[in-house]
């Protein structure tokens, strides 16, 4: 099946720059199987392993927010759940639109969790289980051409391969089976079925074909489930249930206090300790912010084109939603008052990015400047970095040093948490 990836090509802009600062964090910050993981020996700082017999624990409110946070994730995507199940029910304008509102409160709720996800980045032999998770809901980039028509492939993707059966095993198997960006499952996957390609998705592709007519006959078809439509909407009821199971099996992990579970990893760590992981978790998300903005980069003299922006703006939001939780998380352990402020700075460029007209001041369509952006996340990794911001340096020798690569994640295992 060709596929078209042109759309998520990286460019060669300011890498360089971008390399120096993941040296400086000492962490790999990318999604789970993407392409910047071609290469994924790194070096990360281990927390010690810890063991069900150590019985002092030490809490700390970013677990209790991270539950909150992974709770208002499943609410929306309960709600999702219900406004595609009235698509499929009554297919109009009106019905979409009520989709696609609730898909862009799920994308940003569940966005808000990514910097507790990267947990299992800088420390994959406690908390790999929620790095695994979280590439089952927020999966980025993908392959539309690997889910539906794409490009100038009318008859690609699932939809369109009639010897794949639709069912909750084969969208697990499929997801992220040769490449990160395989994905079949998570909230960008459904994104492209409710959106389309440009942004110009009608009610029309979700409407149900209920008899075979003679054209379908001509064309080799045998059964109304085999018609792209049906397997259409098939695909997206599918992926809209998964998507809620996953969160409301994410949050379950999440808020177990038993011991061996998720939140008594956390708590049997120093609180120096569990300071420096949730920093480490934070650089892991802005280097990978940084890598995304540098691909972003258009390459010299290129024509801006009216899709341009659309995508430049999604790819804002999603960053907005990311920064949005790690403005949360400083709220209430406080990485530094620099921090703060760098965030403040990064959510306002974004802002100033979402908020462009499609048609600028000269008449032609608007394009996305990612520079106030690069330059914010840049300081907030500085500022983390700040020996001033690390107040129990003394403490932390006690976190060993180890060298892992972050492996790919083991879809197929989304139900050992």
């Amino acid at each position: 099946m060709a596929v078209c990836t042109q759309l998520f090509a990286a460019l060669p802009v300011r890498l360089a720059v971008v390399t120096s600062l993941v040296a400086t964090a000492a962490l790999s910050g990318c999604n789970p199987k993407s392409d910047l993981h071609q290469h994924p020996a790194h070096t990360a700082k281990q927390v010690p392993i810890v063991t069900t017999s150590e019985k002092s624990r030490t809490a700390n409110p970013a677990w209790p927010l991270g539950e909150a946070i992974l709770t208002e994730g499943v609410n929306a995507a309960r709600e999702l759940n219900k406004a595609v199940t009235e698509l499929l029910a009554t297919p109009t304008m009106e019905k979409l639109d009520q989709a696609q509102n609730a898909w862009r409160a799920t994308a940003a709720a569940l966005e808000q969790f990514h910097v507790f996800s990267r947990l299992g980045n800088v420390a994959p032999k406690n908390f790999y289980s929620v790095f695994e998770a979280q590439f089952l809901l927020t999966a980025w980039p993908i392959q539309p051409g690997y889910l539906d028509s794409f490009g100038d492939h009318p008859y690609s993707g699932i939809v369109f391969d009639i010897g794949m059966p639709l069912s909750r095993d084969v969208l697990r198997e499929q997801h992220g089976l040769t490449d990160n960006s395989d994905a079949t499952l998570g909230i960008y996957a459904i994104e492209f079925l409710l959106f389309g390609e440009q942004n110009n998705r009608g009610p029309l592709v979700f409407q149900p074909i209920t008899a075979l007519g003679d054209e379908h006959r001509e064309e080799g078809f045998e059964h109304v489930d085999e018609l792209p439509r049906n397997r259409r909407r098939e695909l997206l009821r599918l992926q809209v249930e998964l998507l809620t199971e996953d969160a409301e099996r994410l949050r379950a992990a999440w808020a177990a206090t038993e011991p061996g579970q998720l939140q008594y990893r956390f708590e049997v760590l120093s609180s120096a300790q569990q300071s420096e992981l949730l920093q480490k978790a934070a650089l892991a998300l802005l280097t990978e912010q940084l890598v995304a903005l540098a691909n972003e980069q258009p390459a010299a003299n290129t024509p801006t084109i009216s899709t341009d922006l659309w995508r430049g703006q999604q790819l804002a939001v999603r960053l907005q939603a990311q920064l949005e939780g790690l403005r949360r998380l400083n709220s209430v352990v406080s990485l530094g008052d620099q921090v703060e402020r760098d965030i403040a700075r990064g959510l306002a460029a974004l802002t100033a990015q979402t908020d462009l007209p499609p048609i600028n001041a000269q008449g032609l369509p608007n394009r996305v400047d990612w520079k106030e952006t690069y330059s914010a996340l840049r300081d907030l990794i500085r500022a983390l970095n700040s020996p001033a911001d690390n107040s129990n340096s003394g403490e932390m020798e006690n976190v060993s040093e180890t060298e892992n690569a972050t492996p790919a994640p083991n879809v197929k295992n989304a139900d050992k948490m």
